[in-house]
């Protein structure tokens, strides 16, 4: 009889991790940046790929997943998540709230230096111009047109300014990632951290819930029948 318990155990173990296993299978695979330029689906230019949020699923075999916000101004825009490899998932750990990918008309591949979020729109006069404040600097400021586009970009209060431009204009140059003049970008990025909520308690609830399913099928009714006696 022991025996049989133990069996049923160990089945009803396999069904509950199964189950914390079982990752949508809509979720479209892309290992890496490549493969979402190639992507004719996802990329419509003009697009700018924003990085929302990154983390795994499953106990034993990993699925690794990112959520990301596509903004195409001239159509629809739409938050997304994706499966990629670990390599990719990994490269991009520091890169939460930023432009991971922008796509222009005309180019045939894809831009991939991450910058700050917006950095496709700053200096482009079909969006936007430049605002001189009384201290003497100058702001980005969008048209009327896209005054949404602060909000989806995770700008909150901020506001680049034309100095914040000239440096993002070097890095693209040089191709080396840029996470603000004091780092207010990104995964530890002050500005992130304020306009970007990450889905931590969600998932450590889920976690939660999962570990007290698999207490509960610990407690098999035989069990609880020699507790009381």
């Amino acid at each position: 009889m022991g025996k049989i318990s133990l069996y049923v155990l160990l089945i009803l173990i396999y069904l509950g991790l199964s189950k914390s296993l079982k990752t949508d299978e809509k979720r479209f695979y892309y290992k890496n940046y490549e493969s979402l330029d190639q992507s004719t689906s996802l990329l419509r230019p003009p697009t700018s790929l924003i990085l929302l949020d990154s983390y795994s699923e499953g106990l034993i075999l990993k699925t690794y997943l990112l959520k990301i916000r596509l903004i195409r101004v001239f159509s629809d825009n739409k938050d997304i998540t994706i499966k990629t490899s670990h390599e990719f998932w990994k490269k991009n750990a520091p890169n939460i709230g930023m432009s991971i990918l922008r796509l222009d008309e005309g180019h045939p591949k894809a831009e991939i230096t991450p910058l700050p979020p917006g950095s496709y729109f700053i200096g482009s006069f079909t969006f936007g111009s430049w605002r001189l404040l009384n201290s003497g600097k100058r702001v980005w400021k969008f048209h009327r047109s896209y005054r949404d586009l602060p909000e989806l970009l995770g700008w909150g209060k901020w506001q680049p300014t034309k100095d914040f431009y000239k440096k993002i204009l070097i890095h693209r140059e040089q191709k080396l990632p840029f996470y603000g003049p004091n780092d207010e970008f990104g995964t530890k990025g002050s500005i992130t951290k304020a306009n970007f909520k990450r889905s931590k308690e969600l998932r450590k609830f889920k976690k939660e819930n999962f570990l007290l399913h698999l207490t509960k099928l610990f407690s098999l009714p035989g069990n609880a029948g020699e507790q009381n006696e």
